[in-house]
């Protein structure tokens, strides 16, 4: 067993490797071309997690761990298979939460480190918005036969020192919906978007409930990025009530979904509010 995590650590190091020169390549790109403020922190920030999700995920650990997998199951079976893949997925799952925690923890602590420039500071906060992606990509890449499921729309935050940030953090979470949206083994479910601790909307405070065409007109952009990326075959319709309830009412939250929905054909309209939870939940 030792022999086998100790290929595929050999074959991750040298992988990871070509990971971090291309790291350097584009930050050599971009200190030659330039970039504005904004850009050059969101590429900063993308760049991170997405270095350890290679190293860790499909591409170093994919390349080791298939390979091994069958060579395992060659030599001892399918017990000894399955010994292999509880203490890769074990440690798997430690390594990038460990390693999530920690980025969040140091970049949150950013505004410590003064006489940096303000991009600096940009790329840092999203940076704490993009390492938690690590541990759910690394897993899906390694396992692609489970299926995963990821609540809440991703979870786009729009409160506290990203309040006043929600365009910025809203094209970083469309592009990491896009990334996750390309593992077939992840599905979304659409909803959540009536937590104001969350997402931010207010509409709830009003003098008067929010109407479904209002909430449609907010949500439509965050519900269609997420259809877009997964596809109607995995992506389904949620109330997440009661704690949606202290923005709108039952009613209104389903109508606003409703027409947000209404571009799609019947058949997508009937996997997202109905056939995709049946296949995925396993309910038929």
């Amino acid at each position: 067993m030792s022999k086998s995590l100790k290929s595929i650590g050999v074959i991750s190091f040298l992988t990871g490797l070509s990971r971090v020169l291309a790291l350097v390549r584009d930050s050599l790109a971009l200190a030659i071309f330039g970039a504005s403020a904004l850009m050059s922190a969101f590429t900063t920030a993308f760049i991170l997690p997405n270095l350890f999700r290679r190293l860790l995920a499909e591409g170093s650990m994919t390349a080791a761990f298939v390979p091994t997998l069958q060579e395992e199951l060659h030599v001892n079976g399918r017990e000894g298979t399955f010994r292999l893949l509880s203490k890769v997925s074990s440690w798997l799952l430690v390594v990038t939460g460990a390693l999530a925690l920690l980025a969040m923890a140091l970049f949150s602590q950013s505004r410590l480190l003064s006489g940096h420039e303000a991009k600096w500071y940009i790329a840092a906060d999203l940076a704490v918005l993009l390492f938690p992606y690590l541990a759910l990509v690394s897993l899906a890449a390694a396992f692609p036969e489970t299926k995963i499921v990821l609540n809440h729309i991703g979870g786009a935050l729009a409160v506290g020192p990203y309040a006043d940030k929600r365009k910025e953090v809203f094209d970083e979470w469309r592009t990491q919906i896009q990334k996750i949206g390309q593992f077939p083994n992840v599905y979304i479910k659409l909803g959540g978007l009536g937590m104001p601790s969350l997402m931010g909307f207010e509409m709830g405070r009003q003098d008067s409930a929010p109407s479904s065409e209002q909430l449609a007109k907010a949500w439509a952009p965050y519900l269609n990025t997420c259809t877009e990326a997964f596809g109607p075959d995995r992506a389904m319709f949620e109330s997440n009530f009661p704690v949606d309830k202290g923005m709108c009412s039952y009613s209104n939250l389903w109508n606003a979904f409703k027409r947000v929905s209404e571009p799609y054909s019947n058949d997508e309209k009937n996997a997202m509010f109905h056939n995709t939870a049946l296949k995925f939940y396993r309910l038929y």
